[in-house]
C-alpha cells in the first residue's frame, strides 16, 4: 500500500512531456560505438533550476534493414555505467539484441560521465568497497558503520546541492526525454537489479510511452522505497 501510494504521487505529479534533447553524436571507442552528451534540466518542474549533462553512448543495430528502434538498459547499482559498456563493448555487449535494436547506454545523473558525485576521498582506503574488503573473518561491525557513515557525511556535505536532484523518478524522466530524442515513439527498455526499480519507476510515469520494459533479478520495490 505504501508503495502504490508513492507512485501515484510519481503519477499524479505527472511528469510533462519531455522537451526534445538534441543529440550531436560522434564515434567513439573501438566497438563502433557513436556517443554523444544530453542536456537535461535538473528540475523537471522548475526549468529554472539550471541543467546537467548527461553522458550517452549507442552501438548501432548491426542488422539494420531489420531495425526495430532503440533499447535502452539499466545494469543496477545504482549508479553503475551504462555508456562506457556501450563504449567499450558496441555489439558484444548484448549481440543478438543489437542486430535490431540500437543498445543505447545512460550514465544516470550523479554517475560515470554525467557529472558524478564526488566525495573527494581515496576510493581505496575510503570508500564503500575499500581494501582490505570486510568479510565474516575481519568483521568490525562498529569500525566499518564509522567508516561508513564518515564517507556517507562527506559526500552530503560535498554534493548537497545536486542530491536532491539524483531521484530515480528524474532517471526516468532523463531516459524518457532521450528515448525522444533518438526518434522512439515508445520505450523498449532492459533493466537489471536497481535497474528494475528504475524500469517500474519508468512504467509508472509513462505508461503509455513503453513498447517493452523487461526487468532481470527483480527487487522487491516496496521493501527498496521503505525498507532499504
Amino acid at each position: 500500500a505504501a508503495l502504490a501510494a508513492i507512485l501515484g504521487c510519481l503519477a499524479l505529479a505527472g511528469p510533462a512531456a519531455a522537451e526534445p534533447v538534441p543529440l550531436s553524436w560522434a564515434a567513439c571507442g573501438d566497438r563502433g560505438a557513436q556517443c554523444a552528451t544530453a542536456t537535461v534540466p535538473k528540475d523537471y518542474d522548475d526549468p529554472g533550476a539550471g541543467t546537467l549533462e548527461l553522458a550517452v553512448a549507442k552501438s548501432p543495430a548491426t542488422d539494420p534493414a531489420r531495425r526495430i528502434g532503440s533499447l535502452f538498459f539499466n545494469l543496477g547499482g545504482p549508479g553503475a555505467s551504462a555508456a562506457n559498456y556501450v563504449t567499450a563493448l558496441g555489439p558484444l555487449l548484448f549481440p543478438v539484441l543489437n542486430e535490431r535494436f540500437d543498445i543505447v547506454g545512460v550514465d544516470p545523473r550523479g554517475t560515470g560521465g554525467s557529472v558524478p558525485v564526488d566525495c573527494k576521498v581515496n576510493q581505496e582506503t575510503e570508500g564503500v568497497y575499500s581494501q582490505p574488503f570486510t568479510t565474516p573473518l575481519n568483521l568490525d561491525v562498529a569500525a566499518l558503520v564509522a567508516k561508513d557513515q564518515s564517507y556517507i557525511a562527506r559526500c552530503i556535505e560535498l554534493n548537497g546541492d545536486i542530491l536532491k536532484y539524483l531521484s530515480t523518478a528524474n532517471v526516468a524522466r532523463d531516459l524518457d526525454a532521450i528515448r525522444e530524442a533518438v526518434g522512439d515513439a515508445k520505450m523498449t527498455y532492459l533493466g537489471f537489479s536497481y535497474g528494475t526499480f528504475l524500469g517500474a519507476t519508468l512504467q509508472s510515469l509513462f505508461p503509455g510511452r513503453t513498447r517493452a520494459v523487461v526487468l532481470d533479478g527483480a527487487l522487491d520495490p516496496d521493501d527498496y522505497v521503505n525498507d532499504p
